[in-house]
């Protein structure tokens, strides 16, 4: 019986990788704004520029979840199984990406 490799490992660009991390920070950027911006009245110990954290750290943080997405592209897997594995796996690590992004931004004005 004869090993068989079941990833092919591919060569990616890097301006493909820009691409993914660009989306991922919309996609961030969307989804913090719907928290941020619907705050009416915020309290006077966040300070006046309350917003700047949420903005700028979350997008940053699902950018590079946005990376797990990548794992598809890079590792070819050549079973069907070890496909829907990977697939699975990467978007766990966004989910996740996305949850620690929104945990990070928020800490210390929504989230505490």
């Amino acid at each position: 019986m004869t090993n068989q490799l079941f990833l092919n490992i591919k060569q990616v660009r890097p301006a493909t990788i820009a691409k993914t991390m660009a989306l991922g920070l919309i996609l961030g950027l969307v989804i913090i704004s719907l928290f941020v911006f619907g705050v009416d009245s915020p309290k006077q110990e966040w300070g006046t520029n309350w917003r700047m954290q949420p903005l700028i750290l979350t997008p940053i943080v699902v950018a590079f979840g946005s990376l797990a997405f990548f794992a598809n592209r890079i590792f070819m897997p050549q079973t069907k199984t070890a496909k829907v594995l990977l697939s699975v796996a990467s978007i766990i690590a966004f989910i996740i990406s996305i949850w620690l992004g929104i945990i990070i931004g928020l800490n210390g004005t929504l989230w505490n």
